[in-house]
């Protein structure tokens, strides 16, 4: 017998299906065909093995399909080996912003314009980005996520820049403004959206906002959080000279309320917003469970039953 080996990450039921056909076409008595993939549904499982597919599942299942014969077994499982390009590709703002972007659309990749047009980046290094995402295995050869790799990977880049104290100025201060003060819009439904409207980037972006993030935002999304009266507030603010490279601790509001202002890694967080209560902007529910991953104790629980509607879960 002659083995075949066929590498994905998570193939979908539709994708297992697709494989079948091909392997009944092709029909090589000595060929024998072998999914290895990091996770298999219980459904593409059984669609492989009636249509005469072997797998193996890394987490400790394989199915060898012969000559008529299946045999099945729980083995030991084979995660793949830890990848060190995977923490080089998603660097700088055009590997995180190119990464949130495959993550926002998993199962059809936007091209490099709309990519380029939504995170304010150039053709050339959209292209070279999406390169090094997939030449460490992070894109399939579609150029779509393999998850949850990439998502875990955006969490590890995910860093905001060092802490100092400051105060927010007052709203008609020019700073403020040039910052991107909009609390309430403009909100796009998607990258493609964003994409269609989007100009090129200057320093006043009409397409970018506050957005809330952190817990206020996860509670609002429905996650299963308890957000204490006290507890600050978390905005991603758009960057300019006043909030460049900087995380601003303040206090704002009325009655002083705590609040967290965050200088985004990508441009995308503040561009791809959803309307929050009270007149405000939410930040993307991937941005969301973004920040809810990069917490190793309530954050993780929380994010396992984290189901905000219309967003793809990546992080499963």
């Amino acid at each position: 017998l002659l083995l075949e080996v066929i590498a994905r990450a998570h193939p979908e039921p539709a994708e297992c299906r697709t494989l079948v056909t091909e392997a009944r076409d092709e029909g090589d008595p000595r060929v024998v065909r072998v999914v290895v993939a990091d996770r298999l549904t219980d459904e593409s499982k059984r669609i492989l093995a009636t249509g005469g597919v072997s797998f193996f599942d890394r987490r400790g299942r394989l199915c060898l399909v012969a000559r008529d014969h299946a045999f099945e077994a729980d083995v030991a499982p084979a995660p793949r080996p830890g990848n060190a390009a995977a923490s080089l590709a998603v660097r700088g703002v055009s590997g995180i912003g190119v990464a949130l972007a495959a993550l926002l659309s998993p199962t059809e990749p936007f091209g490099v314009r709309e990519t380029a047009r939504a995170a304010g980046l150039s053709h050339t290094a959209v292209s070279q980005a999406r390169a090094k995402l997939r030449d460490a295995q992070l894109l399939d050869a579609r150029f779509r996520p393999v998850l949850p790799e990439l998502f875990e990977a955006v969490v590890a880049a995910w860093q905001w820049p060092t802490a100092t104290e400051t105060e927010v100025p007052p709203p008609s201060d020019r700073r403020l403004a040039a910052a991107g003060s909009a609390f309430d819009g403009p909100f796009y439904t998607g990258l493609g959206t964003l994409a269609a409207a989007a100009t090129d980037r200057d320093p006043r972006d009409p397409h970018a906002g506050w957005a809330m993030s952190g817990a206020h935002a996860a509670a609002a999304y429905g996650a299963d959080v308890v957000v204490g009266h006290a507890s600050a507030t978390e905005w991603i603010v758009p960057q300019d000279r006043y909030l460049t490279a900087t995380r601003l601790h303040a206090q704002v509001g009325a009655d002083g309320e705590p609040a967290l202002l965050l200088a985004p890694p990508s441009l995308l967080a503040v561009r791809l917003r959803r309307p929050g209560p009270y007149g405000t902007a939410l930040a993307h529910p991937l941005v969301v469970a973004i920040e809810l991953a990069r917490d190793p104790g309530r954050g993780r629980e929380i994010l396992e039953s984290f189901t905000p509607d219309d967003v793809a879960r990546v992080w499963h």
